[in-house]
């Protein structure tokens, strides 16, 4: 299948209901799927799919983890997250989402890789990454300072496991 255009929050709010309205923007994606079934159960069950993406425009809102990190860091941008851009394959089998991605705008910058549950748990390493700007308001807090690179980006690192709903 070929897509595109279509809003990502129509593919997340339907393969991860419990993450829906967090996800917003454009997708276009080249995908390779197979799989059997009708009832959603059985569809996420049996879906192989093998493909890429691309989300132009996009957002991430009311997300537990990005208030979270808003709250540790002192950095109000991070609650929502906009992006310019997010590219990467996606490859699904016995129903888990093997992602490889980066998503970036002109403040932050990160790139999720690891596993995504159609059963809706997460298994994501990612290094997120702050303009100079974001990262100057981040050095007031605990970790700020160890988190520069000479470019005055900041760097922090992210495991990010359990569901979607913890």
């Amino acid at each position: 299948t070929k897509i595109d255009s279509l809003h990502a929050e129509e593919i997340v709010n339907s393969f991860f209901p419990k993450a829906k309205d967090k996800v917003f923007g454009t997708i276009t994606s080249n995908l390779k799927l197979s799989g059997n079934g009708t009832l959603p159960q059985s569809v996420k069950k049996n879906l192989i799919a093998d493909g890429d993406f691309n989300i132009r425009d996009g957002k991430i809102t009311n997300a537990e983890i990005a208030k979270q990190l808003s709250l540790f860091l002192n950095v109000r941008e991070l609650e929502t997250i906009h992006f310019r851009k997010a590219d990467g394959t996606v490859k699904i089998k016995n129903g888990i989402a093997r992602l490889n991605s980066l998503f970036k705008s002109d403040d932050i910058a990160m790139d999720p890789k690891g596993n995504i549950g159609l059963n809706e748990t997460l298994d994501l390493a990612f290094d997120l990454k702050l303009s100079p700007r974001l990262t100057e308001r981040a050095v007031t807090s605990k970790i700020g300072k160890y988190m520069k690179d000479e470019g005055g980006w900041g760097t922090i690192p992210l495991l990010v496991s359990g569901t979607f709903s913890d």
